[in-house]
């Protein structure tokens, strides 16, 4: 997995993800943990728990929800904000958000609609 990381690409569901600096070193350094802590797991998840270091299943859904709880954070808000910036980072383009997440060409439509709302309301207030 760190080796991945040399060129700052992670693949998720096969799909490779380029990174920016920060979120680069926040998972360069919890790899080095993680290798610290387990160093003869066979997961091949990013996130794994003391339960799934010692078989190759991913974390459950309720348990990585339990993570971010104490700080009032959603999977699901974390999920429609990773879209959503998706769409503005590289355009608001339907076809693209079902390739990169997976989802309904519905649920595309309607990122990419936020994202063109959002990015011309941008470019109207700083003209």
């Amino acid at each position: 997995m760190a080796s991945c990381l040399r060129d700052r690409t992670i693949t998720i569901a096969d799909h490779p993800r380029r990174l920016d600096d920060l979120t680069a070193q926040v998972i360069t350094q919890y790899l080095l943990y993680r290798h610290r802590r387990w160093p003869h797991t066979i997961n091949p998840h990013l996130i794994i728990s003391e339960h799934t270091a010692q078989n190759e299943k991913p974390v459950s859904p309720h348990w990585l929800g339990d993570q971010f709880r104490e700080v009032g954070v959603t999977l699901n808000q974390i999920r429609m904000d990773r879209q959503l910036e998706e769409a503005l980072t590289h355009g608001p383009d339907a076809l693209h958000l079902t390739a990169v997440f997976g989802i309904s060409e519905r649920a595309a439509i309607r990122y990419a609609n936020a994202a063109k709302a959002f990015l011309e309301s941008s470019l109207e207030q700083n003209q």
